[in-house]
């Protein structure tokens, strides 16, 4: 009787270890192996240190400032650069720093210093007695000298124009013409008369250039016999233009 019960409390046991095992393997279901197609990495599934870091671009740098140059105050002037002073060829330079100015004449002429004021003279020629009046006029020579002073007020150099005129016309008794022109001398503006005048059965030709400056009055008087003012006049344009303030 005992040996049947333990048969039977034998089967029960293993019919229930058996449907434990059934039940188990019901619960779990089959577990499928890993496949590349389950590992297929997309952005989307990538953890934070998978994914590639994003190249952050350099910062451009800002252009360099331009150097803006100091201001200069509005009523400073740069100064001007002296040129040097080249006379004509054969000629020479007289300088005069007290009243300044300078003027170059040719080197075979004469200077002399007359009331203060320099004068250039041609050289004289030396002629037969029966020269003729005509060549003796072209040989006398000119001459040129500078004059300076001081302006009267309220003076303009159209005033200065009018009474040189003036002036010109009572040594010819209103007979002769007066040329005039606007012309340069030492960089300023400045007119110049040309007139002609008897004297002692000759006649005299002259031209006079004058300027302003400051409160003075800048003027170069060139003269002589008609004829020899004429053949002279090549180098009395050249002392002229080569007048000069320093």
């Amino acid at each position: 009787m005992i040996a049947k019960m333990k048969k039977i409390i034998l089967v029960l046991f293993m019919v229930m270890l058996i449907g434990v095992l059934v039940i188990s393997g019901c619960i779990g279901g089959e577990k499928k192996p890993v496949t590349d197609e389950n590992k297929t990495a997309t952005p989307e599934n990538k953890t934070a240190a998978e994914l590639p870091e994003e190249e952050t671009p350099p910062e451009e740098e800002p252009p360099p400032e331009e150097e803006i140059p100091p201001a200069q105050p509005e009523n400073e002037t740069q100064p001007e650069k002296e040129e040097s002073h080249e006379p004509p060829p054969g000629f020479s330079t007289y300088s005069d720093a007290e009243n300044g100015f300078r003027i170059s004449y040719p080197s075979d002429w004469t200077k002399e210093i007359w009331m203060g004021r320099p004068m250039f003279t041609s050289p004289y020629e030396t002629l037969d007695p029966d020269t003729s009046p005509l060549e003796r006029s072209s040989s006398q020579g000119v001459n040129c000298n500078v004059g300076f002073e001081d302006l009267q007020e309220s003076m303009t150099l159209g005033n200065y124009t009018e009474l040189m005129i003036n002036k010109t016309l009572e040594l010819s008794k209103g007979t002769r013409p007066v040329d005039y022109e606007d012309i340069k001398l030492g960089g300023l503006d400045a007119g110049q008369l040309i007139y002609s005048y008897p004297s002692n059965g000759f006649d005299v030709k002259e031209s006079k250039t004058y300027t302003i400056k400051g409160d003075k009055i800048y003027s170069i008087t060139c003269g002589g016999l008609g004829g020899s003012y004429a053949k002279h006049k090549g180098n009395i344009d050249k002392i002229i233009g080569s007048f000069e303030f320093i």
